[in-house]
């Protein structure tokens, strides 16, 4: 009872919209006495996070990993060594916290938590954007920004150098910035040689997953740490069932990447897509990447409070013929339903 009734608070406040004030952040958080790698970018920054914690974790180095959404439960978003946070743990940590957002509490709570428990190093990941990010207070040792896409337009931009002016928000002066393909962009560019931040970019891979492995063997390099492990997070191109597929893609550029993998892994199959989509993912510009590879597109159905409901036909099966592949994608709050509805089916 008392866990949910933590979260129950936690979930009810202001998901943010509103410029946050930095300052105000850093005064709650307090003091930050470990390392930080700082990660902002449109697709990818979630796995690149647990890439570099885990292997910071197989070199017995005390890591904090701190990333969003969830799957399973909140307390996942704050984790030491790959265990979360607990409920009990994070109420007391976020007790005074009733003047800040959703994702400034959990932010605030974050680095308090790390502090507590005397972590070397953490590895944070931002929420929306980058300059005025709740956790852009902080003073990296390495700046990463994954990828540039349209996402968020009504708060980032329409065009895509805009949304790289506010990803280059997190570059920080002298400190090192790696940067993905498509965050090779003029602003961010610019951003890194007005602050004197040397830039290393990443090659371009075929599998998105392969671009960002290879920016976390670039920062663990930096961190001079060995890459011991390569265990891909959940809901990133998970085989739940044979040829069921489930990956949390939720806009058109981790579409277009999630089904150029699908081609390659499964070549000659019929693809068949469950859909979610969080409130504010336009479902106009998922379909009209989707529908270059599937034409048989269901919704997937939910309860979930911040999955929209979509005006297509509800997928209601996940089974598939010896000649299909079953992609369900679109959000990571369809994960822990829909992982348990299939493999119940």
């Amino acid at each position: 009872m008392k866990k949910a009734l933590t979260l129950s608070k936690l979930l009810s406040k202001p998901q943010g919209t509103k410029k946050t004030d930095l300052a105000r952040i850093k005064e709650l958080a307090g003091p930050v006495p470990f390392k930080v790698v700082h990660i902002a970018g449109s697709n990818g920054k979630g796995s690149v996070a647990h890439h570099i914690a885990q292997n910071l974790n197989e070199s017995k180095i005390d890591v904090g990993l701190f990333t969003s959404p969830h799957i399973r439960d909140l307390e996942e978003r704050i984790q030491i060594n790959g265990i979360p946070i607990s409920a009990e743990e994070l109420e007391l940590l976020s007790a005074d916290l009733d003047e800040l957002t959703f994702f400034e509490t959990l932010t605030v709570s974050a680095i308090r938590y790390f502090r507590k428990k005397k972590v070397k190093i953490a590895v944070i990941e931002t929420g929306l954007g980058g300059r005025f990010d709740a956790t852009n207070f902080l003073n990296p040792i390495l700046s990463i920004i994954t990828s540039i896409s349209l996402e968020h337009t009504n708060f980032l931009g329409d065009h895509l150098d805009k949304i790289a002016y506010e990803k280059a928000g997190i570059i920080k002066n002298q400190t090192p910035v790696i940067i993905g393909p498509t965050a090779n962009r003029a602003p961010i560019l610019e951003a890194a040689e007005k602050m004197g931040a040397p830039l290393y970019k990443t090659d371009f891979f075929d599998v998105f997953e392969e671009e960002n492995f290879q920016m976390a063997l670039q920062a663990l390099e930096f961190l001079k740490v060995p890459p011991l492990i390569r265990k891909e997070p959940p809901g990133r191109f998970q085989e739940i069932k044979k040829r069921v597929i489930i990956d949390g893609a939720h806009n058109p550029a981790a579409f277009e990447a999630l089904f150029h993998r699908v081609l390659k892994v499964y070549p000659n199959k019929r693809i068949k897509v469950g859909l979610a989509l969080s409130n504010g993912r336009s479902l106009e510009e998922s379909l009209a990447v989707i529908r270059k590879y599937s034409n048989d597109i269901k919704a997937i159905p939910s309860s979930h409070e911040r999955l929209q409901n979509l005006p297509l036909p509800t997928l209601d099966a996940y089974e598939v013929l010896e000649g299909e592949v079953l992609v369900l994608t679109g959000s990571f709050y369809m994960m822990l339903e829909l992982t348990d509805r299939v493999k119940a089916s």
